[in-house]
């Protein structure tokens, strides 16, 4: 809820690869559910990190959508 509110930065608690990776995969409008998500991945991350990064995506496209 801190990354989503901006309160946070998702860079400070996971590691970048880590977040650009499922960014990538989101951004490219493959999927945004967690499940979807960690599937399309092979399953290497948990839902902890996927939570933390969805929020943080949510947050970084939400303007882009209005």
């Amino acid at each position: 809820r801190w990354i989503a509110h901006g309160e946070v930065d998702v860079y400070d608690v996971l590691p970048r690869d880590t977040v650009d990776e499922v960014m990538a995969l989101i951004e490219h409008g493959k999927c945004s559910a967690r499940g979807a998500v960690r599937a399309g991945l092979g399953n290497k991350h948990n839902y902890d990190d996927l939570r933390m990064i969805l929020g943080h995506a949510t947050r970084k496209l939400e303007p882009e959508k209005r």
